[in-house]
């Protein structure tokens, strides 16, 4: 059987001027979030630490989701107390999702690169990471799914999906169909594979991804 892991990392040089930093970088890219994206992250993160990284770059371009509870296990090894996301009905909000304490790196500063592939579980992510003043953001607009469903099945034997709640970020503000607006837009096109990202930020051309 085959485990797939939608994780890969990388360790870049020290980056250049031109993208806002020095020091060793390391490179995390999401691709989805399934069963094992926490753990692998988890490992990647302290893999990257324990190689010297002082900056993070946190890849979720076009990762469209998954697992929600993988989201917010992502969230907790970055962030070490706080709220991650609410979740709100018609009622106002009903559930709360904390930190707990358990953070890798909840120091080094973390940069997200997001597009409007960037969606759901890892809108939560973001917004959780960006209201904790945890990360910069970086790109586009994200999509903006934001919203938890429950399909009805109907005495004809048909079914409707039905809205039920949805995510908000830890400042209040909801997701979806709005989305999450970056920090700092990119018009610079950033590879996503680790050899070649820290290519890019290496070198005078790269674009700025800290302040």
């Amino acid at each position: 059987r085959i485990r797939y892991v939608p994780v890969t990392h990388g360790m870049c040089g020290a980056v250049s001027e031109a993208a806002g930093g020095a020091g060793r970088l390391g490179y995390v890219r999401l691709a989805s979030f399934n069963s094992n994206t926490a753990a692998a992250a988890k490992d990647a993160l302290r893999e990257l630490k324990a190689g010297g990284a002082e900056r993070y770059v946190l890849d979720l371009r076009n990762n469209g989701g998954g697992l929600f509870p993988a989201g917010v296990e992502v969230a907790r090894l970055l962030i070490n107390a706080g709220e991650i996301v609410l979740i709100a009905d018609g009622d106002g909000v009903r559930d709360i999702y904390s930190a707990d304490f358990s953070a890798v790196d909840d120091k080094s500063p973390v940069t997200v690169l997001v597009n409007r592939g960037t969606a759901s579980a890892a809108e939560v992510l973001t917004g959780a990471l960006q209201d904790n003043g945890r990360a910069l953001v970086a790109g586009e607009r994200t999509f903006g799914k934001g919203v938890i469903q429950t399909v009805v099945p109907l005495s004809d034997g048909s079914a409707v999906t039905v809205t039920v709640a949805e995510y908000q970020t830890p400042s209040g503000t909801s997701i979806n169909k709005v989305g999450i607006q970056p920090d700092l837009p990119l018009e610079t096109e950033v590879p996503s594979t680790p050899r070649e990202f820290c290519q890019l930020v290496e070198g005078a051309s790269a674009p700025r991804l800290f302040q």
